[in-house]
């Protein structure tokens, strides 16, 4: 999950990932909360006050994106090797 260069999906997760976390602090967040955005990116958390939740979170790519950038996030996934590589990964980084 956590290899950029991998050729089993995950490296294409990454080359979307930046991708996918500025459709969502530049076109969603806005629409969310609209009145409180503009102080939200000054103070370098754009996402900070919301909540997602990533269905489908896999290994925890995006989930971990969002949370950088101040969202309380749920990440969900039916498969249990997702779950742990997740819970691996971000017991390495706590944020």
């Amino acid at each position: 999950w956590w290899d950029p260069s991998s050729t089993a999906g995950a490296g294409l997760l990454h080359a979307m990932n930046p991708v996918r976390v500025r459709y969502i602090t530049d076109t969603v967040a806005p629409l969310v909360r609209p009145d409180e955005f503009g102080e939200a990116v000054f103070r370098g958390s754009p996402l900070h006050g919301l909540t997602a939740v990533d269905t489908g979170c896999g290994g925890g790519l995006l989930s971990e994106s969002l949370a950088r950038l101040g969202a309380k996030v749920v990440g969900a996934d039916p498969t249990p090797a997702a779950i742990q590589a997740a819970q691996r990964h971000a017991a390495l980084d706590p944020l």
